[in-house]
């Protein structure tokens, strides 16, 4: 086996923040963190309407599925195997 050449891959990470810039800036120093500065630190904010739209999660949709657009689809094939025998 060769020994392969070792390459530098540079990363990032980033914190996705849910809280409001607003909310968080309160509890860092004396609350004057300008929001520039959580963003050098690699810290993002959501804005409100991203967070609002997050809480529906895939679960939940799967979950409405099953519990309400299942039992239409079948009281949908019941009408029309009765509506075909009338």
């Amino acid at each position: 086996m060769q020994a392969r050449a070792s390459r530098s891959i540079p990363t990032s990470s980033f914190i996705l923040s849910t809280s409001l810039y607003d909310e968080i800036r309160k509890a860092f120093g004396t609350g004057q963190t300008r929001k520039e500065k959580f963003e050098q630190e690699h810290v993002v904010f959501q804005t409100v309407a991203s967070v609002l739209y997050a809480r529906l999660r895939i679960d939940q949709l799967a979950s409405l599925g099953w519990r309400v657009l299942a039992p239409l689809a079948l009281a949908q094939v019941l009408v029309i195997i009765w509506i075909g025998v009338v």
